[in-house]
């Protein structure tokens, strides 16, 4: 954030911080990546993944980019969320990351046309 490449979005709920986006602009100009998506557990079906997500596409878009990218586990409630808000599979690669654990797990990459 310091350095210009990347926004910050916050969401607030009852007065707290409940959750953030982070976007990535470091990238070539025409398009953006989620590096990082956090709700707070606590928070539970409040629709926060959802808005910080569409908020983040429309951030990306204001700022003239058209193409917005990420990756998650496969197989979990983020996965069926970016799936239900429209994004669309770019791939899926066996093992490409580690869970909580220390066990590999499936990643799925996702993309978005904004505009």
């Amino acid at each position: 954030m310091a350095t210009g490449h990347r926004l910050l979005l916050v969401a607030w709920l009852e007065g707290r911080l409940a959750g953030t986006v982070q976007i990535e602009t470091g990238t070539p100009p025409h398009r953006a990546g989620i590096s990082l998506l956090l709700v707070d557990p606590a928070e539970p079906r409040q629709g926060l993944g959802r808005a910080l997500l569409q908020r983040a596409a429309q951030a990306a878009e204001r700022i003239g980019r058209r193409l917005l990218t990420l990756e998650c586990p496969a197989g979990g409630p983020a996965e069926a969320l970016i799936r239900g808000l429209g994004w669309q599979e770019g791939g899926r690669i066996p093992g490409y990351a580690l869970d909580a654990k220390g066990q590999p797990e499936d990643v799925v990459f996702f993309y978005k046309a904004l505009g």
